[in-house]
């Protein structure tokens, strides 16, 4: 199969690069929201290079919101980026993690 290859403009490379390194930003341009404090602190840590991290915190605070925009500005600013999502079953990711 084919790739497609994908060509930006100087405006856009510039744009990509700033939110792979700001996802707050990302995500109040292209969604139009504002990420509540603790969700911008994780976005943040994301993007920040660490190895990994966990989330611990209760039911309905965000957290598959987070996963959907950290998704997101990862495949749009990482050329030929991949994301691989997990949940304990198929449902989880179906009903909660698609349609974010």
């Amino acid at each position: 199969m084919a790739r497609l290859k994908l060509v930006r403009t100087p405006q856009e490379i510039k744009a990509y690069a700033h939110w792979a390194t700001h996802p707050v930003e990302a995500v109040k341009e292209w969604f139009t929201v504002t990420p509540d404090d603790y969700q911008g602190d994780i976005l943040t840590e994301m993007f920040a290079g660490g190895e990994r991290f966990a989330i611990k915190s209760a039911h309905g605070v965000g957290k598959t919101t987070i996963n959907a925009w950290a998704g997101w500005v990862f495949l749009n600013c990482f050329e030929n980026s991949r994301v691989v999502a997990t949940a304990p079953t198929f449902a989880n990711l179906n009903d909660q993690l698609w349609p974010e």
